[in-house]
């Protein structure tokens, strides 16, 4: 199983390679602004449903209340709000729209996207805490 994942992660990274290289680079600090606003609606409408879903769930479902409430909301809102940037990619490829001025402004958009989801991603695993019972310092509630 290792080495499928190896080969899959190989196969990915080769893939993003070619999908940078028909996106032009200069024409980022033009759609940057437009896709920054964009990040910003597309990031937080589907956070903000993820978040009620999870209080829907958190009554609905057993055993919510043992990985933590917050953690709970903030894992719930991030995987709602997670763009798939490869597959965006692909279709982008396969309709020859990566080059013209909407592609450009989705793939950006995209981008700042899965780095803000990242982020948030990683904010989720800290509010965990170590798995041992020990609460992260982050965990105010």
């Amino acid at each position: 199983m290792a080495s499928l994942e190896f080969i899959a992660s190989i196969g990915l990274l080769f893939f993003l390679f070619l999908v940078g290289q028909e996106l032009d680079l200069y024409s980022i600090p033009q759609s940057g602004r437009k896709a920054f606003c964009i990040t910003a609606v597309e990031i937080s409408l589907p956070f903000i449903c993820g978040i009620d879903v999870a209080v829907i769930l958190c009554k609905i479902v057993d055993g919510v209340d043992k990985a933590g409430f917050p953690q709970f909301l903030i894992f719930m809102g991030v995987s709602l709000s997670i763009t798939a940037f490869p597959v965006l990619a692909r279709i982008l490829v396969k309709l020859k729209l990566l080059t013209m001025r909407v592609g450009e402004t989705t793939i950006v958009a995209t981008a700042f996207n899965d780095v803000a989801a990242w982020i948030l991603l990683a904010l989720a695993v800290v509010l965990t805490g170590d798995g041992g019972g020990h609460k992260s310092p982050l965990v105010f509630v």
